[in-house]
Formats: structure tokens, C-alpha cells, sequence
């Protein structure tokens, strides 16, 4: 198959999306893909859940995007999970040095092109729509939208569309949204129903089946510095990142 790179981007905070990307990957994983997992972000959580230390690496993504470091160079390679693309919280000073590039757009692309070898390629956006985003954007093939199940989160999903779009328009004219799907979902929430009621009127079948349930054992996961799936197997978080996983799989074969 044509190798996958998506982007999981949303502006707004707090929308479960690097532990998305830590659960999707490692799922993808153990379902017999090749993942490698880039932290675009410089909160650097995607890093902090692998227990890297970014000062005891001699290059970050921040060096492949500024000084023309080869992505291989800076991989850790997952023992039966995914690769990993570090990042440091000096990633910050990538958006300002970004801009006086003639090839600020495409320097995440360039990277990547560079490298073989992986199925999915997951790249974890600030929670912005800035100059780190745009490079998302524009090296993807595709982009995945988590998003809460209230009122504020589809009014902040507008400005991402719009950003997506104008991406689309310029950039990169393959680029698609693959899905969106939900996270902290409760059944017990008439609010969260009527969101997704909402979701489905409006993207129909880009919006994934599998809501992501409220579930303790996904926040508790990061701190001990594993996966939903080496956390807890038998969780609900573990079944519904499986299942998600599963949905993008299949849409290899349409």
C-alpha cells in the first residue's frame, strides 16, 4: 500500500490528541504496520510518554526542520511499537525561525520524503494552527480531528477546516481529512450525543464510529509511560483505540 502520513491536528487544547497519536500508533503496531510517530508539538508530550530524555539526544525534530538534520538520524526505534521522532520545548523557537525561510511551508516534507520504510507515519500538531502546523499540513497525505463532544469544540473546528482548506488550495492540493473522531465521550451526556448528532448531519462519513469513552485508564497511561494497550489491555480506552485503529485500516481498501 501507499504509505499513510497524518497529520492529528486541532487548534484548541485539551482534545486527548498525543494521546491519540500514542494509542493509534501503538495499535496500528500490533496490528503489523511499520509507525512512525513525529512530536510536532513543542509541549513535547508525545516525547515525555516515551520516556526520552531530549537533552540526552544529539538532535531533535527542531534540527530537522531547521538545519537540515536527516529524520533517520534522530529515530528512536520502538522495541515491538513505533518509532519515535523526538522533540524538545525549544521546538517554540521553530515558529519564529520558520518564517524568514523561502521554504517555510515545506521543510516537514522535504524530511520525510527523504526516508522509507513505514505504512503510517503520525504526526502530532500544536495545538495552533502556526508555522509548525502549516509544515504538518502541507507533508501529509491526510488529516484526523479529534474532537470533544461540546459546543465550543465545533465552533473552534471551523477555524481548522478553514486552515485545512486554504492548505488545500496552495500547499497541498492531495490533502484530505480522513476522519474526525470523538474522545471523552459519555453516554450519560445528552450534550455529547447531540455533538456527534451534529457531526454526523454535517461530515456524514468523515466522521469515525468509534467514540473514545471517558476512561480512566487513558489518562493514567502517559504518567507510567506506556501505551492504553501495555497500561491496561482490558480496558474500555483499549478497546476503543482498537477499534478506531481498525477504521483506518479499512479505509485502505476504499
Amino acid at each position: 500500500m501507499q504509505r499513510r502520513i497524518i497529520a492529528c491536528a486541532n487548534q484548541k487544547g485539551g482534545v486527548a490528541k498525543t494521546t491519540s497519536v500514542v494509542n493509534i500508533g501503538a495499535a496500528l503496531s500490533r496490528a503489523g504496520k511499520k509507525v512512525l510517530l513525529i512530536d510536532l508539538d513543542p509541549q513535547a508530550n508525545l516525547t515525555e510518554t516515551h520516556c526520552i530524555a531530549p537533552d540526552e539526544l544529539d538532535s531533535l525534530i527542531q534540527d530537522v526542520i531547521l538545519n537540515d538534520v536527516p529524520l533517520r538520524d534522530i529515530i528512536v526505534e520502538g522495541e515491538g511499537a513505533p518509532d519515535l521522532a523526538p522533540a524538545s520545548e525549544d521546538l517554540v523557537g521553530a515558529e519564529v525561525e520558520l518564517v524568514g525561510m523561502d521554504d517555510k511551508n515545506y521543510r516537514l516534507k522535504e524530511a520525510i520524503s527523504r526516508i522509507r520504510g513505514y505504512d503510517y507515519i503520525l504526526i502530532d500538531c500544536p495545538p495552533s494552527l502556526g508555522q509548525l502546523t502549516i509544515n504538518a499540513l502541507c507533508a501529509a497525505t491526510e488529516v484526523m480531528i479529534p474532537i470533544q463532544a461540546e459546543f465550543f469544540s465545533l465552533r473552534g473546528l471551523r477555524k481548522l477546516l478553514k486552515t485545512i482548506e486554504g492548505v488545500r488550495s496552495g500547499d497541498n492540493k492531495n490533502l484530505k481529512i480522513s476522519g474526525l473522531f470523538v474522545v471523552r465521550y459519555s453516554s450519560n451526556k445528552n450534550l455529547n450525543q447531540g455533538v456527534i448528532d451534529q457531526l454526523r448531519d454535517h461530515f456524514a462519513d468523515k466522521l469515525f464510529k468509534t467514540p473514545i469513552r471517558e476512561n480512566i485508564s487513558i489518562a493514567e497511561a502517559p504518567a507510567a509511560g506506556m501505551d492504553i494497550f501495555n497500561y491496561r489491555g482490558s480496558s474500555h480506552g483499549a478497546e476503543d483505540y482498537h477499534n478506531l485503529a481498525d477504521e483506518i485500516i479499512a479505509q485502505e481498501k476504499s
